[in-house]
């Protein structure tokens, strides 16, 4: 078995550069869901619209996905809503179409349960669950322009 050293030394520059980014935003989400208006976060991490379609960017979106991957295990408490605002914003940073979706499930025997996750050029980045067709994506705001 590798040690986290000879994992770490494997990935690229690029690669360790978004695990980091990926681990600080991880850390922060916990916070800013705490400390920052809602329609705050949403201007940032709730999605950009017009599609890049090229194999560089869904290579970079595939990066921008394993890099939260390995930054939530190494995250305490890293939940689907921390973990999906974290992509939302490596993915508008990096000006590639996302959606981060929050939706609930109410089921009469289990209750009610509530789940995010980040779409990317139709394919679901973070938070992809074998059940996620139940949950009902919440209508909190529009795709929003990539910055500029």
């Amino acid at each position: 078995m590798a040690s986290s050293w000879s994992r770490w030394r494997a990935l690229t520059r690029h690669e360790q550069a978004l695990f980091t980014k990926a681990w600080i935003l991880l850390v922060s989400a916990r916070l800013m869901w705490n400390l920052v208006p809602f329609r705050w976060i949403w201007k940032v991490a709730g999605g950009v619209a017009t599609p890049p379609t090229s194999p560089l960017a869904t290579r970079e979106i595939d990066n921008i996905r394993r890099a939260i991957e390995r930054a939530s295990a190494r995250v305490r408490g890293a939940t689907c809503l921390t973990r999906g605002l974290a992509a939302a914003i490596l993915l508008r940073f990096a000006r590639l179409p996302h959606q981060l979706l929050i939706g609930v499930w109410k089921s009469g025997e289990e209750g009610f349960s509530a789940h995010a996750w980040v779409v990317s050029e139709e394919k679901i980045v973070v938070g992809n669950l074998p059940d996620l067709a139940r949950y009902i994506p919440l209508p909190i705001g529009a795709a929003i322009p990539p910055l500029h």
